[in-house]
């Protein structure tokens, strides 16, 4: 398989998980502090701005996972896009894990999401750093 299929299967595989994040937006509070207690992380405040950042999240992860499919439709056409999102996704980790260590959020949290987006970042990377520019430029 070539850098370009790859990169294609990848980014939708990525974009279908994002996706699953609209769930999440009409999701009631009692789901979300079931999955709040899954992880151990105690009891979800049931007030406006809790509910509010965990949708707003959601529908950033599930506009995210739009982007990717996009993306996949022609990723040699968007070869510099992809080359910006993997490295933007590469701060975003490292201000994830700033974040998850200033907040203290538990180990295997601050592991998962920062591996996750780590490895994503720089799959998508760099594959779209060895698509072949003379198609690119073609």
């Amino acid at each position: 398989m070539n850098e370009t299929r790859i990169l294609r299967i990848f980014l939708r595989i990525t974009g279908t998980f994002g996706l699953l994040a609209l769930v999440a937006v009409f999701m009631p509070h009692t789901g979300m502090n079931r999955i709040n207690d899954t992880f151990c992380l105690g009891p979800l405040p049931d007030l406006p701005i809790i509910s509010y950042l965990a949708r707003f999240t959601s529908i950033f992860y599930a506009f995210f996972g739009a982007g990717m499919w996009f993306f996949s439709f022609d990723v040699q056409k968007y070869r510099e896009s992809l080359i910006f999102i993997g490295i933007a996704s590469l701060v975003l980790t490292f201000l994830l894990l700033g974040v998850d260590l200033m907040v203290g959020m538990p180990w295997y949290w601050t592991l998962g999401e920062t591996l996750g987006n780590g490895i994503i970042a720089l799959v998508v990377l760099g594959l779209a750093l060895r698509l072949n520019t003379a198609e690119t430029e073609g």
